[in-house]
């Protein structure tokens, strides 16, 4: 990921070194903003600060941008983390618990491309009326074509929302059609030898499918975002902002 982190680090620094000086003369606010946070107290009253400038205003739409696309990218790599060990829940059969991961793992996936159409867009919206204007928008409308395509193969979303249409997977149907067997005495025995297995390999299977799927869409992050540096990035690493905000 080293192009996400690159534009991640170039954002942020440029927060920090902008806000150094707010952030030294209201060092006690923000001390008890996050003491009342940790212990939900009453929040101290807002601070007025500075006035914001139309560069400060750039760089913190890119930063709310990238932070939703980050938090999505980790929610994608926790489910592999989530679908490693069953609870120890009554009432929760395997099926179920395996099935809800995939599903929200799909969730998530379909909510990741919605915040990088959202994202890129943007960032084409904040480069109108300056000098980049034509190249921006040319770059941002074939990412978005990219987005798209990437996200159709490698998961299958074609342009619906996945909450509209419950997912059926083949290998989660029979696991379900396995347990409500165990539940039968005359077969009981039979499936019961069977199950154990079963429901090892589906797992390993799905984990495999997810972790694959997440190393391609890293790697598609890393195509969009290596582009969006060269819009965003100058070529002393530093933000650069569009002509018409400077």
């Amino acid at each position: 990921m080293e192009y996400l982190n690159q534009y991640w680090k170039v954002l942020t620094t440029e927060f920090l070194q902008r806000n150094d000086k707010e952030f030294q003369s209201n060092a006690e606010v923000f001390k008890e903003g996050m003491i009342a946070d940790i212990f939900g107290g009453e929040q101290p009253k807002p601070i007025s600060g500075r006035q914001l400038q139309r560069e400060d205003e750039f760089l913190n739409t890119c930063l709310r941008g990238i932070m939703e696309i980050v938090s999505s990218r980790e929610n994608l790599h926790n489910a592999v983390r989530y679908m490693q060990r069953f609870p120890s829940i009554a009432g929760v059969s395997k099926s179920r618990f395996l099935a809800y991961h995939f599903e929200h793992y799909l969730n998530e996936a379909y909510i990741l491309s919605r915040r990088l159409k959202a994202h890129v867009r943007i960032v084409k919206k904040l480069f109108r009326k300056s000098n980049q204007e034509n190249r921006v928008g040319a770059t941002v409308d074939s990412l978005e074509t990219l987005i798209d395509a990437g996200f159709n193969e490698l998961i299958g979303l074609r342009g619906h929302h996945v909450h509209k249409s419950r997912i059926k997977r083949r290998e989660l149907d029979r696991l379900s059609a396995m347990e409500l067997y165990l539940l039968m005495p005359e077969i009981k025995k039979i499936v019961s030898k069977i199950y154990p297995s079963e429901v090892r390999k589906i797992k390993k299977n799905l984990i495999s499918e997810i972790s694959k799927a997440n190393e391609s869409i890293d790697e598609l992050l890393d195509n969009i975002f290596k582009v969006l540096g060269l819009l965003i990035i100058d070529k002393n690493g530093k933000v650069g902002y569009p002509s018409a905000a400077v």
